[in-house]
């Protein structure tokens, strides 16, 4: 299999690391070839970029070239609390407060996922290819995987993409029906190369481009001699088109300013779709549609409710719940004889398909947090306390009022249980920073284990005595933050089921906890969830998550008002789908901003 980087001199591809300041994005050499500097900042937080050569044969064109530069300053978590004061308020008189470090990356590759969807579109697979299983991963930058920080590429990656195109153009190639389908009846290599160009660059090819590819068309044949002329330049061109920077990142390369309907095309597609745009987002594109507002919503409006919308809002819930980590559940089977890890899979499709339910019937974070609508199987049924279903699939029922929302799924409760007693502390973990963005630092050391039971302790004593007691290290965020949240579930065991007596004694769930708007007290997970679902201050952590998602980057300041604006929204019952509607129709999101100085 012969590799463009061997194709000297008219094609090379050389990958060299050098040490910049500054972020190049496409830069016209003197001598003649066409150099991208893959550094959109990510790359300066290692003190070095990715500097891809290609010859003009790999379709690199010449865009402007921003001179913003970047910080190579890692950023922090941005985290959303009380205010100090400053404007815009919300309608609660809340305002978040966002302490991110975006970039606002120019160029930003596809992940993994993206790029699979779109190379299985763009060379009409059955299924995604699977190739970047192989790939070098990425490292854990930000919450979401589509962060710009974490989508950097090495010359490990790049390496990889390079291996990957080979492979895939080797594989079209050889199949002659679905060759002659991507080349969609094209009368000449011209108009293969201009239509084919148009689908993986995501917009129109340059004159230049497009010269350059034909010419790497009609060389084809010098490097594969045992295909017909036809057949080696669809490979090789394709080949060439798959390693091109312009496939591999999602540009954003004007003036500050509207981004062009292209680039709004592909930045609705690979949010709402993950993947390339279609044909009839290219011709959107072409008719200058997303210049108007109004046909950015129209748009949006009719990806979101598609099943490839689904399959992204299941990824963007799995990454910030955490539902993921079902899958490991293991508990004591001396404690639960009846427990074992083939169920763990079904706790996390129980809390899968409910939230599904809540993005597919337009509802909102109120529902999230206190609807008692479930999904039980023959496995999961009897840990709700219900007679299982007569058939093996899930099947919709109303758990009843002691399970409202999410976290009291017995997913989450039994993921978040020793192997024998529940865990208020991981309880409480997981409240606060997925739902109040409270960002809480582990101790230094190691974390003692908690002491044996005491003769009729209750488990709640026992955590509390560890962890409140006077003179303690843990005293000051368990006491406060912690425990408070976690005791409110102790009426739920280990395994998530419900409970009044623990150790022979009744249950205490009582507590109260400093919300940014003041302290509030509650006795249980049903008024916690209740209040919570009230509470400015878990409407703008969610809104800052989603924004977060949405953007694919920090939020700082700048920020702060359309993070309201979607808190906003959000107390007003409004619907996860309306709440992304909002952010893809902000500034933020259809500009071109100001990279971080």
């Amino acid at each position: 299999m012969t590799s463009i980087a061997s194709l000297r001199p008219r094609c090379s591809v050389k990958v060299e690391m050098k040490r910049a300041l500054s972020n190049h994005d496409f830069a016209t050499k003197s001598d003649g070839n066409t150099a991208m500097w893959v550094n959109v900042g990510q790359r300066t937080l290692l003190g070095s970029v990715v500097a891809v050569r290609l010859s003009a044969c790999c379709g690199v064109g010449d865009p402007p070239s921003p001179t913003t530069e970047v910080s190579p300053d890692a950023g922090a978590d941005s985290d959303t609390s009380s205010p100090e004061g400053g404007a815009p308020v919300g309608t609660d008189n809340y305002t978040p407060t966002l302490r991110g470090n975006p970039i606002r990356a120019r160029l930003v590759r596809l992940t993994h996922a993206q790029w699979e969807n779109s190379v299985r579109e763009l060379l009409q697979l059955d299924s995604v290819s699977g190739l970047s299983q192989g790939f070098e991963g990425d490292p854990p930058r930000g919450t979401f995987d589509n962060d710009e920080r974490s989508l950097e590429v090495t010359s490990t990656l790049w390496g990889d993409y390079q291996r990957a195109a080979e492979t895939l153009a080797e594989a079209a190639a050889a199949d002659a029906a679905r060759r002659a389908s991507i080349m969609a009846g094209a009368e000449s290599e011209e108009q293969f190369i201009r239509e084919f160009g148009l689908k993986v660059h995501r917009r129109p090819l340059s004159d230049e481009q497009e010269q350059a590819y034909l010419e790497l068309f009609r060389s084809a044949p010098t490097f594969f001699p045992e295909l017909n002329a036809q057949t080696a330049g669809f490979r090789l061109v394709v080949e060439a088109m798959l390693q091109s920077p312009h496939f591999i990142y999602r540009s954003e390369m004007g003036k500050v300013g509207r981004l062009n309907s292209y680039e709004l095309a592909a930045k609705l597609s690979f949010l709402l779709r993950n993947t390339t745009p279609d044909e009839a987002l290219l011709e959107a594109a072409a008719n200058d549609e997303f210049a108007s507002a109004k046909h950015v919503r129209a748009w949006a409006e009719r990806m979101i409710d598609e099943t490839s919308m689904h399959d992204v809002i299941t990824s963007y819930n799995t990454t910030l719940f955490g539902t993921h980590r079902y899958d490991s559940i293991v508990k004591d089977k001396a404690a639960f004889p009846d427990f074992d890890t083939r169920k763990s899979s079904d706790l996390r499709r129980d809390t899968d398909l409910f939230l599904a339910h809540i993005f597919a019937n337009d509802l909102g974070l109120r529902e999230l947090l206190t609807s008692t609508t479930g999904f039980v199987n023959e496995t999961t049924a009897a840990l709700y306390g219900l007679q299982a279903p007569t058939q093996d699939e899930f099947t919709q029922v109303d758990l009843g009022p002691q399970r409202p929302g999410l976290f009291t799924r017995v997913g989450f409760l039994a993921y978040n249980g020793t192997n024998t007693q529940s865990d208020p502390i991981h309880r409480g973990v997981d409240l606060n920073q997925r739902m109040l963005c409270v960002n809480l630092v582990a101790p230094p050391g190691e974390l003692p284990q908690l002491p044996p039971f005491e003769p009729s302790q209750t488990n709640r004593e026992r955590v509390a005595e560890f962890t409140e007691g006077e003179g303690t290290a843990c005293a000051a965020c368990h006491g406060t933050l912690i425990n408070p949240l976690g005791f409110a579930f102790e009426n739920y065991d280990a395994v998530g089921r419900v409970r009044t007596k623990d150790n022979g004694r009744a249950v205490e769930t009582t507590g109260s906890y400093r919300f940014a708007g003041g302290l509030q007290q509650f006795d249980g997970a049903v008024e916690l969830t209740q209040l919570m679902a009230t509470t400015p201050q878990v409407h703008a952590c969610y809104a800052k998550h989603l924004t977060q998602f949405t953007l694919g980057r920090d939020l700082d300041e700048a920020d702060v008002g359309l993070v309201t604006t979607v808190m906003d929204e959000s107390l007003e019952a409004a619907s996860i789908k309306e709440l992304i509607l909002t952010i893809v129709q902000s500034d933020a999101f259809v500009t071109r901003q100001e990279g971080s100085p």
